[in-house]
C-alpha cells in the first residue's frame, strides 16, 4: 500500500503543480526535498531515542543542504537529492533503528522521493527566477494550489485508512484469546509465553523473554523466531522491528525493539522455526495507559 499511495502521491502532486505554474524556477522541488528530509527526526522526537534524534538530525542538514545548493545552481541537483533520499528510505532501517519511524513509511516516502526525482528529470528545464505570474494569476495560482495540496493530503490519508483494516474492520476475538501466554502454536508444534521485562506501555522501547516449549512441555533450545504484529482494527503494522538478539538456555529468548505507538489491541506474532517444524504463534494483547491488561 506505501508503493501505490507514494506514487500516486507524487504524480498527482507534480502534474498539478506543473499544470498550475507552481514549478516555476526551482523553489517548488527544493521545498518538498527539505520538507521530505525533516520526517525522520519528527519520527526520532516520538521515539524518545536522543541518539538517534542526533543522528538523523545530521542527515537531514546534509539533505537541506543539497536542496538549498540545487535551489542556486541547478534542479538537477536537487533530483538528485530527491532521488537520494528515496535510495535513503530503502536502506534506513539497515543502517540503525529509529523507534519511532512507522512500518509503512519508508515505503511510501522513498516511492514519493524517487518518483518526484523522476518527474522532475523528465520535465526538468530552468525558469530565471523573474520569470513569475502576473498577481492576480499568483493569487489565484497559489488558492489552486492550496486545493491541491488539501486535496493531495486528503488522498493520503482515505488510502492509508482503507488499508485491510479501513475495507474490512478487523473485531477482536474472544476475551480468552487475550494474554501473553502459554499459548499453542496454529499447528500445535509449541508453546510459547511472553515475559515482559516490566509492564507493557506504550510509546517506550522495551525487552521481552520468550519461552518457547514443544507439545510435551520441554524446552526447545536452538529456535529460530521472527517477529511481527500490528493493529488489526488499524491497519498498520509494529512501529518498530523488534527482534530476538540472544538466546538464554532453557527454552528462553531475549526479544528486544518491542514498542506499541498507542492504546487498543494488538497482535504480537512470532514465527517459530524448530526442531519440530516451522509453526506460528500469536497473542493478542489490549495495551492500556498505562500497561496492558493480560
Amino acid at each position: 500500500m506505501g508503493y501505490i499511495v507514494g506514487f500516486a502521491l507524487a504524480l498527482v502532486v507534480s502534474i498539478h503543480a506543473r499544470a498550475i505554474g507552481l514549478d516555476r524556477g526551482r523553489a517548488f522541488y527544493a521545498t518538498v526535498a527539505m520538507i521530505v528530509a525533516t520526517y525522520y527526526v519528527l519520527f526520532a522526537v516520538m521515539g524518545g531515542s536522543l541518539q538517534v534524534l542526533a543522528i538523523e538530525s545530521v542527515v537531514m542538514i546534509g539533505f537541506v543542504s543539497a536542496a538549498m545548493l540545487g535551489f542556486k545552481r541547478s534542479s538537477w541537483l536537487i533530483a538528485a537529492c530527491l532521488a537520494g533520499h528515496g535510495v535513503f528510505d530503502a536502506v534506513h532501517g539497515v543502517l540503525y533503528t529509529n523507534p519511532g519511524v512507522p512500518a509503512w513509511w519508508p515505503p511510501f516516502c522513498g516511492t514519493y522521493d524517487v518518483t518526484a526525482a523522476v518527474l522532475l528529470a523528465i520535465t526538468l528545464k530552468e525558469i530565471p527566477m523573474n520569470a513569475l505570474p502576473s498577481s492576480p494569476n499568483r493569487f489565484r495560482r497559489c488558492y489552486a494550489m492550496a486545493a491541491t495540496v488539501l486535496g493531495a493530503v486528503a488522498l493520503f490519508a482515505a488510502a492509508a485508512h482503507a488499508g485491510p483494516a479501513g475495507m474490512h474492520r478487523a473485531e477482536p476475538p474472544a476475551q480468552s484469546e487475550f494474554g501473553l501466554g502459554p499459548r499453542f502454536s496454529a499447528a500445535g508444534h509449541y508453546t510459547a509465553t511472553l515475559h515482559p521485562a516490566g509492564p507493557l506501555r506504550q510509546r517506550e522501547l522495551q525487552s521481552v523473554r520468550v519461552f518457547v516449549a514443544d507439545a510435551e512441555g520441554h524446552a526447545v533450545d536452538g529456535a529460530t523466531i521472527e517477529v511481527d504484529g500490528g493493529m488489526p482494527q488499524h491497519g498498520h503494522g509494529l512501529p518498530t522491528q523488534p527482534r530476538v538478539t540472544r538466546e538464554l538456555g532453557d527454552g528462553t529468548y531475549q526479544l528486544d525493539g518491542m514498542k506499541f505507538s498507542m492504546t487498543g489491541w494488538w497482535e504480537i506474532k512470532l514465527a517459530i522455526q524448530g526442531p519440530q517444524g516451522a509453526d506460528k504463534v500469536t497473542f493478542n494483547t489490549l495495551v492500556n495507559d498505562p500497561q496492558v491488561r493480560r
